[in-house]
């Protein structure tokens, strides 16, 4: 199963630095990946990343962000999952919590995000 989401994010021409927080909800495990306008950043990160720093406005204008997070539901009590994420540094910041849940006890379920960035 998966969750696509795809957003726009408006950056400025400048200096200021654009930053990204990717948080896993209901206690579950989670692991991420990160491109930036094809290119990995991170990956194999375990349940989320704090402030990531992405690059300037200027320099992000124009390209896409990619966050792909697989959660695996490990808690009994729950088959809930969520990611939430969040963007700061641009005109505005940006942060929503998407929610899905598995069938069984185990599964697995990928949050794909694609950002664009312009000015």
């Amino acid at each position: 199963m998966s969750t696509s989401i795809t957003k726009v994010y408006q950056v400025k021409n400048s200096t200021r630095r654009v930053k990204l927080t990717i948080k896993v909800g209901h206690g579950q495990n989670a692991v991420s990946s990160i491109f930036l306008g094809g290119v990995e950043l991170q990956s194999g990160l375990r349940d989320g990343v704090e402030k990531l720093d992405l690059g300037s406005g200027a320099d992000l204008i124009n390209k896409n962000l990619h966050c792909t997070t697989t959660v695996t539901d490990v808690r009994a009590e729950t088959n809930r999952t969520s990611v939430s994420y969040k963007l700061t540094g641009g005109v505005k910041s940006f942060q929503n919590t998407y929610s899905e849940a598995v069938t069984h006890e185990g599964e697995t379920l990928s949050y794909m995000a694609t950002f664009f960035f312009f000015a």
